[in-house]
């Protein structure tokens, strides 16, 4: 078994849900239509617990970066190798009237990759999951866990 200490942002994306969907609006939570009007893949299908890969494009198709998105309950989590501020500067500039707010979660978050035999059989003993592919567990709110593969 290795493992790897990646160095990488994590933003939190929240907000309120709506009371009633204005025009225009395509999720219940401003702050899902927002992420799912400027990332590449379906936002609104996620499922708490969940992730998916996103680009971030320029108008001409030119990507900006690049997010796994996480859906926490009823909040997203954005891991990038970009700065959190620059992404959190240009995401509050582009929200426009829109209720969404960024936390800076990087200070927070260590982001650590164990890969490799023994690797699943060390997740079940030190944390007492066990995870399915493609599926993310939140622990005691401080520790999440995915697998990919």
């Amino acid at each position: 078994m290795k493992w790897i200490d990646l160095k990488r942002s994590k933003i939190k994306v929240y907000g309120k849900p709506v009371k009633m969907l204005m025009k225009g609006l395509t999720a219940p939570e401003e702050h899902t239509h927002f992420l799912h009007g400027l990332l590449t893949n379906d936002i609104k299908s996620l499922k708490p617990y969940t992730f998916n890969y996103n680009l971030w494009l320029k108008q001409n198709g030119q990507p900006i970066a690049d997010f796994f998105v996480y859906k926490i309950k009823d909040y997203y989590i954005l891991d990038t190798e970009e700065p959190a501020d620059f992404v959190i500067n240009e995401f509050n500039r582009l929200k426009l009237s829109l209720k969404v707010y960024f936390e800076d979660l990087t200070p927070n978050y260590k982001h650590v990759f164990i890969y490799g035999e023994g690797a699943e059989e060390f997740v079940k003993e030190k944390f007492g999951v066990e995870l399915s592919d493609y599926e993310i567990k939140e622990l005691k709110e401080e520790l999440t866990l995915r697998k990919i593969l």
